[in-house]
């Protein structure tokens, strides 16, 4: 039951923002997001892909996707939760969310974050 690691990017694949729990490299962060971005076509009805390993839960947004990689293991509803607080976290600091916006607060973004996610697991936090 582990968060992989969250992202944010464009429908192009390119990598905006990243938060890893796990040791991955930065090259398979990137095999990540491409594979999910190819197969985004394929979720009309739903805000998840599953794979034989990992499970991507996403948001869309404008032209971004924010997007948790978990363990297929991992607990999906508490999954969904993280993402909803990750999203909350992104709208206060940012405002309108914008890849210039999410770069100019990226440290408050990943102080957040770390508030919310702590080796992976969810911590019971709230976002005041």
């Amino acid at each position: 039951m582990v968060v992989i690691s969250t992202a944010i990017c464009n429908k192009n694949a390119k990598l905006i923002y990243a938060r890893q729990f796990e040791p991955i490299s930065r090259l398979e962060l990137e095999e990540h997001i491409v594979h999910f971005s190819r197969n985004i076509d394929t979720c009309k009805d739903s805000t998840h892909l599953e794979f034989e390993k990992y499970r991507y839960i996403f948001i869309p947004i404008e032209d971004l996707y924010l997007v948790l990689i978990t363990s297929k293991q991992s607990n999906v509803v508490e999954d969904i939760e993280i993402l909803k607080l990750i999203y909350r976290l992104l709208q206060d600091q940012c405002g309108t969310i914008s890849p210039d916006n999410i770069k100019y607060f990226s440290l408050e973004i990943t102080l957040g974050i770390d508030d919310i996610v702590s080796l992976g697991l969810r911590e019971s936090v709230t976002i005041p």
